[in-house]
């Protein structure tokens, strides 16, 4: 891994992210390691990565796990079959407005 300096860094700024490329970069504050830097390539799934970092939704998913390791849980193939027998929902589709008088085409 390589490593830079944090004041190269931000004087190199674009050539750094060139360098990502070749893979991850270790930046050093007063010889010290701070921060990591990482490539993004074009299969980067930024909602995924946003949902990853969520300190909340991560506290709600460790608590459902607790939860279901706790007290048991549905498997699956349960939820399946009930999904399965429900009969299909008929959504009606908004009707278009209906003009108000004559209207000519």
């Amino acid at each position: 891994m390589k490593t830079m300096s944090l004041t190269d860094a931000q004087t190199k700024l674009a050539q750094l992210v060139d360098v990502l490329k070749e893979g991850p970069v270790l930046l050093l504050r007063k010889g010290q390691p701070c921060a990591a830097l990482v490539g993004l390539d074009e299969h980067f799934d930024r909602e995924a990565f946003s949902l990853g970092r969520d300190q909340s939704l991560r506290r709600l998913i460790d608590e459902a796990c607790r939860k279901t390791k706790e007290g048991g849980g549905i498997p699956f193939s349960e939820i399946l079959k009930e999904v399965d027998a429900q009969p299909p929902s008929r959504k009606k589709r908004p009707g278009r407005p209906r003009a108000k008088g004559p209207t000519t085409r």
